[in-house]
């Protein structure tokens, strides 16, 4: 692997991680990637300057805060809409969202934080499905 190369294997198991490259090889690097913001100059932290690596001490430590704030966000609101669906007052499209939540902190962290699979089923269609049998049922009724 080069820089790149494993950034996008990791962007993968992880997507929304903050990473970033250091490289000294950034042109060849830009040409790799489809996210140039990603890609750094390893000279970068070697300049006199101090400005310019507190900058990119404050860009990294900006997408790291940025990156445990969703997660925090979509954990808290995970947790309203399980309450929900445990009172049997889910809507549809919150158990929709309950799904891309539950999609999000997975990839965000691990298969641990995951909520069980059957949790998963959108209860609102079963729901659905029982009312359906028992119109059939009606109707088989009258015929």
């Amino acid at each position: 692997y080069n820089g790149v190369e494993l950034l996008t294997a990791y962007r993968t198991m992880r997507p929304n991680f903050p990473c970033f490259v250091l490289t000294s090889y950034d042109d060849d690097a830009v040409c790799d990637t489809d996210d140039v913001n990603l890609i750094y100059v390893k000279s970068l932290l070697t300049k006199e300057d101090s400005n310019i690596k507190s900058r990119f001490y404050n860009k990294v430590y900006s997408q790291i805060q940025k990156y445990r704030g969703s997660i925090i966000d979509a954990q808290s609101e995970l947790k309203g809409l399980l309450e929900k669906r445990v009172a049997g007052s889910i809507s549809l499209q919150e158990e929709q969202r309950l799904i891309d939540l539950d999609d999000f902190l997975e990839k965000s962290l691990d298969s641990y934080h995951a909520i069980p699979k059957e949790m998963k089923e959108l209860s609102n269609l079963k729901n659905i499905a029982t009312l359906i049998d028992k119109v059939d049922d009606l109707l088989k009724k009258f015929n």
